[in-house]
């Protein structure tokens, strides 16, 4: 019987699954760019991480040197968003080669949010994209 996708990735070695699950991954939300003025760091396992991109169902972040992520396993963690620290649960959707950065952007799925902390990253993801939009061309 033929392995399906889905099979590899369930069979995979992790340096695999960075590639595998590349592209079984379906965004349901927007995630907007985060600057680097903001500094959001996601804090895992005692591990900071700086998020790249951030919605209100899910984030990016390229991994600190040395740290193993594999899709499916989920976490909780927390998120630094200024002089808030959010407590939160993830799936980790993707490991993916991200060769501009020289590191590993890692996609996590939020779950289990209730409704002021979905707010509080969407106002955060709104604030982020009026700062964005409204700068002046360089």
């Amino acid at each position: 019987m033929a392995q399906n996708k889905k099979d590899t990735a369930n069979t995979a070695a992790p340096a695999e699954l960075c590639q595998a699950d590349a592209d079984d991954v379906t965004r349901h939300s927007f995630r907007g760019q985060v600057n680097e003025a903001a500094r959001i760091t996601a804090t895992i396992n005692g591990e900071h991480h700086t998020v790249v991109d951030i919605g209100s169902r899910g984030l990016g972040i390229l991994l600190a040197k040395g740290t193993a992520l594999v899709p499916g396993q989920t976490h909780d963690f927390t998120l630094a968003l200024g002089k808030q620290t959010i407590a939160l649960k993830g799936l980790i959707r993707h490991v993916t080669r991200d060769d501009e950065a020289g590191a590993f952007h890692c996609g996590i799925e939020l779950l289990a949010l209730d409704h002021a902390t979905e707010q509080q990253l969407q106002e955060f993801v709104l604030r982020q994209r009026h700062q964005l939009f409204t700068r002046p061309p360089a």
